[in-house]
């Protein structure tokens, strides 16, 4: 029988040992955070998240953006916008698909009962901007801010804090 050169048997040999250090480091674990399918398939009561994670290039560099979009159902309201858009950023910044190289918009589909910009300020958001147009008030999160805020990407899958999103009564006057 012949024998395996031993400069070779050396080589798979240094193959397995960095193999096994790879899985014993935790190098080789599944990605933290969620798909953005995995982030359009969670249910919330009383309202729709959608979101999406997108690339396109400016010149040669590729841009990868995260968009996440709420829309309330009907009968309910949002009660605490500030939690409402700290989730939302949140669910942005936990999509693995790809590392995101712009900040975040978060999109709230009209009709909506506050300023998302005020909220998002009030929840310590400093680089926010907005726009409106007639369906739509979106907010841009800065990147920076982003990772300064929220930490490693990706996050963790967040949890909406209860009491967030609300059942309007019917007693209530509108």
């Amino acid at each position: 029988m012949k024998q395996m050169p031993t400069r070779r048997r050396s080589g798979l040999r240094t193959v397995a040992i960095l193999l096994s250090l790879l899985l014993l480091t935790g190098c080789a674990q599944a990605q933290a955070g969620q798909t953005a399918k995995a982030a359009n398939s969670m249910h919330l009561a009383g309202a729709e998240v959608n979101v999406l994670s997108s690339s396109s290039y400016n010149g040669f560099a590729k841009v990868i953006s995260h968009s996440v979009r709420i829309q309330v159902d009907p009968g309910y309201e949002i009660a605490d916008p500030t939690a409402v858009v700290e989730y939302l950023a949140k669910v942005g910044w936990s999509v693995n698909d790809a590392r995101p190289t712009t900040g975040t918009t978060l999109s709230f589909a009209k009709p909506i009962s506050f300023d998302p910009v005020e909220a998002a300020r009030k929840g310590g958001w400093h680089t926010t901007s907005g726009t409106q147009n007639s369906r739509s008030s979106l907010i841009y999160l800065n990147l920076k801010e982003v990772k300064h805020r929220l930490g490693t990407w990706p996050g963790k899958i967040p949890h909406l804090p209860d009491g967030a999103i609300v059942k309007v009564s019917d007693n209530e006057p509108h």
